[in-house]
């Protein structure tokens, strides 16, 4: 069992620049203002989110209150990823630091071009 959950996939080669591309094209797109919450904790997500355009940040609450950022998301790059495969609710905040599009791909999308 993971102890350390990777919440942002970054700089990493996971797809190929056609596949990321169709992704791109053919996901449903969402837009969140600067300050919206993206992702909360208690979500069972079903899809994963690719951001398109802007940027986020994605943390968790200390128990004092405070954000504990986890890490900064940036175009081309997932968030949750690694949520869809457990089956549980997310722990995570994920919060628009920018104007944000994000292309939401569903889960046996991701898991059809996996296989």
């Amino acid at each position: 069992m993971l102890n350390n959950n990777l919440y942002i996939i970054k700089n990493i080669r996971l797809f190929p620049k056609d596949v990321m591309r169709d992704m791109l094209e053919k996901g449903e797109r969402l837009f969140f203002e600067k300050g919206e919450h993206v992702i909360i904790p208690g979500m069972l997500m079903q899809s994963v989110y690719l951001i398109e355009a802007g940027n986020a940040s994605v943390y968790k609450l200390h128990i004092d209150g405070k954000e504990c950022i986890l890490g900064l998301v940036s175009p081309r790059e997932f968030v949750n990823l690694i949520d869809i495969f457990s089956g549980k609710e997310t722990t995570i905040f994920c919060k628009a630091l920018t104007d944000l599009s994000i292309v939401k791909i569903p889960k046996q999308e991701i898991i059809t071009i996996v296989n």
